[in-house]
């Protein structure tokens, strides 16, 4: 019977041999394969070591102040300092935009103003109709109002988004300056999407639109 040495004790084994009957240690491939499982055991503290320090430090921010954006939107200073202000010397016009807001998982808001000779309002939302073939007709707020609204379709990589244009006046959004806009998309079979703009939002929107048009 052809025979080897083990490497650990010394002895003289047989050469088919995977694990030494004198000191009991795995030899060959069988040596490799508990060397990586230990290799992964060893990976699999370490992930979770840094998973855990990570998720401790996250919840130390949160003890120390940091705030998220929706306590943020309740800042009008920190909203009007997002709110982007664009010149097109083509269609000689000036486009205000306000930062997003985050709704719903692929949906967002936010508002907008076009100023040529006159100062336009509009909030603009991207929403996931999870279907080309149905879409979001109309929209009402919470005090009963329907919203004059228009939208299209657009491809965004996998999947189809809607673009939903609604127009607004300066004196209904004064009036909703203090309580914010609440407002809901229909047709009611489609999946119900409720939307909310803050007062803070408003109030930022409007003073820097004014600021620039004085």
């Amino acid at each position: 019977m052809e025979s080897k040495i083990c490497p650990y004790c010394k002895m003289t084994i047989p050469k088919r041999a995977t694990k030494c009957p004198y000191c009991q240690e795995r030899i060959g491939f069988a040596n490799e394969m508990v060397k990586f499982g230990n290799a992964l055991i060893w990976l699999g503290i370490f992930i979770f070591i840094f998973l855990l320090i990570f998720c401790l430090l996250g919840c130390i921010s949160i003890d120390l102040g940091f705030t998220s954006i929706e306590e943020k939107l309740t800042d009008p200073n920190w909203i009007a300092a997002r709110i982007t202000i664009e010149r097109d010397d083509f269609r000689k016009m000036t486009i205000f935009r306000g930062p997003w807001i985050e709704a719903y998982l692929g949906d967002g808001l936010r508002l907008c103003a076009y100023k040529k000779a006159d100062l336009e309002y509009q909030i603009y939302l991207q929403v996931n109709p999870f279907s080309s073939w149905h879409s979001y007709d109309y929209a009402y707020d919470s005090d009963g109002k329907k919203l004059w609204m228009t939208s299209q379709f657009r491809p965004v990589v996998s999947w189809i988004v809607q673009d939903c244009f609604i127009s607004v006046s300066k004196k209904y959004l004064q009036n909703h300056s203090s309580s914010g806009i609440r407002f809901k998309l229909y047709p009611e079979e489609m999946k119900e999407k409720v939307f909310f703009i803050p007062p803070a939002y408003i109030q930022a929107f409007l003073s820097v639109t004014e600021d620039v048009q004085n």
